[in-house]
């Protein structure tokens, strides 16, 4: 098992320079993957409407689960393999569903919106089970696409960061 110390300080507060820069890359591909979906998979199907919202939650939700799950699986325990990468990008396209779903349903409900027939927007504690509802027809919908590209894209930063932010761990 080869592991690497992602913090050189004593204390897990304050986070190396490597450290950061590993999760601003996964930040980062986390929108460039959700910008793709969003443009190859959904945009076609979603004609007419406002669909900005959508866009800006899977956006925010993408950045969130993925930067969890990273920290949680990879840079916490400090084991980067490229399998592990492709695992938590999986995951993290997995989860990305119930997390959109939330924050659509979240910023609905801020803004006072009305459902289809008048009546009011699911409140937060109602929104949690319906976004997993919601988020199962997205995986159907979907997720044939953002779970495998989640993976590929995990692969990839775990070789770009095994590579040049965490050289100290180099066989695969």
């Amino acid at each position: 098992m080869h592991t690497f110390n992602a913090s050189n300080s004593p204390s897990p507060v304050f986070p190396t320079r490597n450290t950061l820069y590993a999760l601003l890359q996964v930040g980062i591909g986390a929108v460039l993957i959700t910008g793709l979906i969003m443009g190859v998979c959904l945009y076609p199907l979603l004609k007419g409407g406002d669909w900005r919202p959508l866009s800006i939650a899977a956006s925010l939700a993408a950045i969130l689960t993925s930067l969890f799950c990273w920290w949680l699986f990879i840079l916490r325990p400090g084991r980067i393999t490229w399998l592990r990468g492709m695992g938590v990008g999986m995951l993290s396209g997995v989860l990305v569903h119930p997390a959109t779903w939330y924050l659509l349903i979240l910023y609905y409900y801020c803004i006072g919106a009305k459902g289809s027939l008048g009546d009011p927007t699911l409140n937060p504690y109602q929104a949690i089970l319906e976004s997993l509802v919601f988020s199962l027809w997205s995986l159907i919908i979907v997720g044939w696409f953002t779970i495998p590209l989640g993976g590929v894209g995990g692969v990839v930063l775990a070789l770009i960061q095994r590579r040049f932010l965490f050289s100290e761990q180099r066989d695969l």
